[in-house]
């Protein structure tokens, strides 16, 4: 079910809800008002209507005798009974006579005609107690009447009436209201409706077509709706976000592939070229097999360790748990410092850290010394022998600084900011065999983040370049 559908369901259960609420609360509302004249009705009894002139004797005023309230005489003539006047009420009082005529014993000065009953109406038990509530029309009105119907023992009955204009206008108005707050609420809704469709469901339909053309292949498809001011409007965004970083990582597999793929096949030609010149016969000479054999083992061995680094930066990308030990920090740089001037004795190093046992992290110790190593070769690799290397070491709080700092040539901002990424070399020009493969950086990066850490650069041209590395000591 989609959700414009579910949209609709909701409103028209609303309007049902509504208009449920509303019928039941003019139902008993009816019925309290109706309730309210029939307590009027009920103070009409028979002991009450014979202060209405029974037997033509004027209305003294005086309250029946006891014994008389409750019951009406057999021998009562209806035709003794004059009508009369009750100019400031509304209370109509008849009798109906066994023939079903309707004979006024009091008119209302208030009231306009009276109302009308049919014998069908009129209750079976004649009995003073057997009262019979009605509501029914009018005769020569169109006001309704409640009619409190009295059986008399002669076969008569007294029917007192009250008009129920006052109940029927109150409900009428009750009608009127209920149906402007329908139109209102139908009008908001609709407003509502047009507003949610508009900014909620057809960004997401859009989302939706853009999900399937991505997914039918149409991998440059976007969401035009990109407005982040609301809820669909970010989620339009982080998913042309995320549509914008699954092509970027496309784009760097298969860059990564063509890389890896294309540092690979310079060992391999060569090994290759070395076996069929072999097969050849073109080794014949003792020196220059064994020159091939040599050239073969280092193609071999930078196979292997180029294998070996992709391997790591996948174990490293999975997550894969290190080691977890104390790791000294002064000793890891003195260890550095000492493979540098091994390597290139001229070179001015400078070690400032802190005495072994001083500083120490959590970690693998073997990978934080190649990472160490890493930053330090390639100060040895792509600087001059006069420019002067620094290592250093602090403590701030509850992480270690660890800073690598060569006077160099230093990069462009455009070198800093690739860096890091596999494979990338500032000088594409560059000697393999110099230059390494350009995955020394993206290790190093990926061994200070599994450590929970971070690696950052600063360089300019011609102000060499600094490494700074952040480990939590705690």
């Amino acid at each position: 079910m989609t959700l414009r559908s579910r949209l609709l369901i909701g409103l028209v259960a609303i309007f049902v809800a509504f208009g449920a609420a509303a019928w039941i609360v003019i139902s008993q509302q009816k019925d309290y008002l109706v309730r309210q004249v029939d307590r009027q009705l009920e103070l009409v009894t028979p002991g009450t209507l014979r202060l209405l002139n029974p037997r033509g004797r004027p209305a003294t005023g005086t309250v029946p005798p006891p014994g008389d309230q409750g019951r009406m005489d057999d021998d009562d003539n209806p035709d003794d009974d004059e009508p009369q006047d009750s100019p400031f009420s509304e209370l109509f009082v008849g009798r109906i006579n066994r023939d079903g005529t309707l004979r006024p014993m009091l008119n209302s000065g208030l009231l306009e005609g009276a109302p009308s009953i049919r014998l069908s109406d009129l209750p079976t038990y004649q009995s003073p107690d057997d009262r019979v509530l009605l509501s029914v029309s009018g005769i020569g009105t169109s006001n309704r009447f409640r009619v409190a119907v009295i059986p008399r023992q002669n076969g008569t009955w007294i029917v007192a009436a009250l008009p129920l204009t006052r109940t029927d206008a109150a409900i009428n108005r009750l009608f009127l209201a209920f149906g402007i707050t329908a139109l209102v609420l139908l009008a908001v809704c609709a407003l509502v409706a047009w507003w949610f469709v508009r900014l909620g469901l057809r960004p997401i339909k859009q989302m939706t077509l853009a999900a399937d053309a991505v997914a039918g292949g149409a991998s440059g498809h976007r969401v035009e709706f990109d407005d982040q001011r609301t809820e669909t409007g970010r989620l339009g965004h982080a998913f042309n976000v995320m549509l914008d970083e699954r092509q970027a990582a496309e784009d760097r597999l298969r860059r990564f592939v063509a890389d890896a793929s294309h540092e690979l096949r310079t060992p391999i030609t060569s090994i290759r070229g070395y076996v069929d010149l072999y097969q050849q016969g073109g080794l014949g000479d003792n020196g220059r097999l064994d020159d091939a054999m040599r050239r073969v083992g280092q193609e071999a061995g930078r196979m292997g360790t180029l294998v070996e680094d992709l391997l790591l930066l996948a174990n490293l990308d999975q997550g894969r748990p290190l080691a977890n030990e104390p790791v000294d920090v002064g000793q890891v740089l003195n260890d550095a410092a000492a493979d540098a001037l091994a390597l290139q004795p001229s070179r001015s190093v400078t070690l400032r850290a802190p005495t072994p046992g001083e500083l120490v992290v959590n970690g693998d110790d073997h990978r934080l010394q190649q990472v160490v190593s890493i930053l330090v070769h390639n100060a040895l690799v792509h600087t001059p022998e006069t420019a002067a290397i620094e290592l250093a070491a602090t403590h701030r709080g509850t992480t270690a600084v660890i800073t690598v700092t060569d006077n160099g040539p230093g990069m462009s901002p455009e070198e800093a900011e690739h860096a890091f990424e596999r494979f990338y070399r500032g000088d594409p020009s560059r000697s393999r065999h110099r230059g390494g493969s350009g995955l020394g950086l993206s290790i190093a990066q990926s061994i200070v983040e599994a450590h929970r850490g971070s690696i950052t650069l600063v360089t300019s041209p011609g102000n060499g370049c600094r490494f700074t590395i952040t480990l939590p000591t705690e």
